[in-house]
């Protein structure tokens, strides 16, 4: 009866100990996650530069803080040089795509209007009483009420005033600079401190958690640096992949004739976005784009579009066990469960923020680090283990000779000692 007791008393510590951990990471990432972001900004560059900082300094002999300092404003001005060319590219893009988007709007009346046509047919080849009370409500929908201005009007409040706008673009623009530039430069000067006083840090932090905490903590840290290093090259060679695919289709539709449009760049790019993120994939911008095409007549971009979309769905599944690890992989439903979770939790940044957690924290558990829930690597090393010792056999007890009549395993007295 007391053991039971013991072992709700320990599962009752453990669900308020897991609930008190998991209060305080929603309130991290909920309120503390963007005013904490530039020292994690910081931080990661300064881990990821320690490599090359120990080995300039140990050929060089130049002083520490010098190469940190060169090194971190390095890396930032490469961050965001890169950053400007590419957003501006894209930005010039977009532009003209929705430019052309709502240009296009001007057949959207055409179609409609072949739709109800369509609808008209089917619907008088039913029985009679079901066509007689259905044409009525499709003949008297009014088509022409869709008027261009209305749809144009759709599309700029789904792309932004970013785009349809340039005085709420400019404004909205000029209240975010002031706050992204203290951040910008907060993260600079904290990786600059960061980076000189790097072996500092970390052996003040190891020495408030002690020894066997303290070594489980850098053995957790190199852990989650060479995962999140392979998880992060894996899907970028995986999108630059998708991106060449979806680039060089769209080439070869224009070079035959089917794709009139230009906008290569920004599509390649939104579709190799949308396939890195879980459970999608590029069938959510392909088949929509190429279901239009073939219902507006233009065949072969319809076509064309869906045999792209098998060509990288199978060059997918046969690179993709290649470059990610198999470690990295989540089941299906936990995947889902953790993007829904992550954006109702914490916004658009949740759907990528809490599945890496979830990678991570099953990362740890299987190299033994932390111990949430059981895995089949702990259950066989313990059958291993149980396999591996050897069982003691019980040696019977034998009576000592003292000269008397003492019984088996009896202790002599002091007399008989003395004597």
């Amino acid at each position: 009866m007391d053991a039971r007791i013991e072992k709700r008393r320990a599962f009752i510590i453990n669900v308020i100990y897991f609930g008190i951990f998991a209060a305080l990471v929603y309130f991290l990432y909920k309120y503390a996650f963007w005013v904490l972001f530039p020292f994690i900004l910081a931080f990661f560059i300064a881990v990821c530069l320690q490599g090359a900082i120990d080995a300039i300094v140990g050929k060089t002999k130049i002083k520490r803080g010098a190469v940190s300092v060169a090194l971190s404003l390095l890396v930032y001005i490469v961050i965001g040089a890169v950053v400007a060319l590419i957003g501006l590219r894209v930005a010039d893009e977009i532009r003209s795509f929705v430019s052309y988007v709502i240009g296009q709007m001007g057949t959207l009346t055409e179609m409609l209007e072949e739709l109800k046509l369509w609808l008209i047919s089917v619907v008088s080849s039913m029985p009679e009483r079901l066509s007689s009370w259905l044409l009525p409500h499709i003949e008297e929908w009014d088509v022409g009420a869709i008027s261009i201005s209305d749809a144009a009007s759709s599309v700029g409040s789904v792309f932004g005033a970013v785009f349809s706008s340039p005085v709420s673009s400019a404004i909205s623009t000029v209240k975010q600079i002031p706050s992204l530039l203290v951040g910008v430069l907060v993260a600079i000067i904290s990786t600059c401190f960061i980076t000189s006083d790097y072996h500092v840090i970390t052996a003040f932090v190891k020495r408030q958690l002690g020894p066997g905490r303290g070594e489980k903590l850098s053995r957790a840290k190199k852990l989650i640096m060479s995962s999140l290093g392979k998880l992060v090259r894996s899907y970028l060679i995986i999108m630059a992949v998708t991106f060449t695919e979806v680039a060089l289709t769209l080439v070869i539709l224009k070079a035959l004739g089917f794709y009139t449009a230009g906008y290569i760049v920004v599509i390649s790019a939104a579709t190799a976005v949308v396939d890195i993120v879980p459970v999608l994939g590029t069938g959510t911008v392909l088949i929509p784009w190429a279901v239009y095409s073939l219902f507006t007549g233009s065949t072969g971009l319809g076509v064309g579009l869906l045999v792209a979309y098998a060509i990288i769905t199978v060059i997918r599944q046969v690179i993709e066990p290649k470059i990610v690890a198999g470690q990295f992989d989540l089941p299906p439903f936990l995947t889902i469960m953790s993007m829904y979770i992550g954006i109702k939790l914490f916004g658009a940044i949740g759907i990528f923020l809490l599945p890496i957690t979830v990678i991570m924290i099953k990362i740890l558990n299987d190299e033994g680090i932390i111990h949430l829930f059981r895995t089949k690597r702990t259950e066989e090393a313990k059958a291993a283990a149980a396999a591996e010792t050897p069982e003691i056999p019980e040696l019977p007890e034998k009576a000592e000779e003292t000269g008397s009549d003492a019984a088996p395993g009896s202790v002599p007295s002091e007399e008989d000692t003395d004597g």
